[in-house]
């Protein structure tokens, strides 16, 4: 077994493990083979493992200080100050309590989630971490291909500003978990994320959502 793997495993596992304790299941991965994983090239496996690592880091500090990770604007802050990236203050003033906040990198993989995310996959670990989220969830054609018109300019950085993707509440559909669970729409704005150094290193994306029953 490869370092990268093992350090991938035990850090999934752990992460899970902490899932747990908040009261949501959240499987490591679907084999221990870690074939998503494996698929990436070795750069982007020490960077899934390191992401990883960073918010275990990040949600072991916010509860040393005695805070609740469940309390979504408060991991934000923690995971910025912790990575040194900052976006428009204008986030704040859509941001709702019980909204999903993410921050996406250039190859639109997840490398932050409120924890509030997991209350709403049915993914692993391994599938959060190591597939861009077109491969994992799905919507109506013609909705994809607005938000994608309207958010390109912030991905590609010549919007600077907090965009709301104007679509409509519509359903979101996992696409190859096993549970293919529904999430209903309600709001979506999306605004470029950045270093210290002023430079775009994603955007982060604010949804409002709750579970199709």
């Amino acid at each position: 077994m490869g370092v990268l793997v093992k350090r991938f495993l035990e850090k999934s596992e752990e992460l899970s493990s902490l899932i747990e304790k908040e009261g949501w299941v959240v499987r490591p991965y679907q084999s221990p083979a870690l074939p998503y994983f494996r698929s990436l090239p070795d750069d982007m496996q020490n960077a899934a493992c390191n992401e990883l690592e960073k918010y275990l880091e990040i949600c072991n500090e916010a509860q040393a200080d005695g805070h609740a990770i469940k309390d979504a604007r408060l991991l934000v802050n923690y995971a910025l100050k912790y990575n040194g990236l900052y976006f428009n203050e204008d986030v704040y003033k859509v941001l709702e309590p019980g909204d999903v906040v993410e921050f996406y990198n250039h190859n639109h993989t997840q490398i932050f989630r409120t924890f509030n995310y997991f209350e709403y996959t049915s993914y692993t670990i391994e599938d959060i971490y190591c597939r861009p989220w077109f491969t994992l969830y799905e919507r109506d054609q013609d909705i994809t291909q607005k938000i994608i018109e309207m958010a390109t300019p912030v991905f590609t950085g010549a919007n600077l500003g907090v965009v709301f993707l104007d679509v409509g509440t519509h359903l979101i559909t996992e696409r190859t978990s096993l549970e293919k669970l529904q999430l209903r729409n309600k709001g979506n704005w999306v605004a470029p994320l950045f270093d210290e150094n002023d430079v775009q290193i994603g955007y982060v994306n604010v949804l409002r959502v709750e579970p199709l029953l």
